[in-house]
């Protein structure tokens, strides 16, 4: 069974979503398959302020766990 995940990037500014839009997405197409990762659409926030690329990937037999520094990590 596939997992689908959405993925949100924020950008710095609008010319970095178009750029990181147009040139590193289809770099994306061409790798994300070799790793069992289909990117099932590149989409923008309808109306949203900010310079958000939201991606929606799908993929099989991947693991993810939400991690919380310790009380004394150095990213505590």
């Amino acid at each position: 069974m596939r997992k689908y995940q959405l993925r949100i990037y924020t950008l710095d500014s609008e010319a970095a979503l178009e750029h990181y839009s147009s040139v590193n997405c289809p770099r994306h197409l061409e790798s994300f398959p070799k790793f069992g990762i289909t990117a099932e659409g590149f989409f923008r926030h309808a109306g949203g302020s900010e310079p958000k690329l939201y991606t929606l990937v799908s993929f099989v037999h991947v693991e993810s766990i939400d991690l919380v520094p310790t009380p004394g990590s150095p990213l505590g």
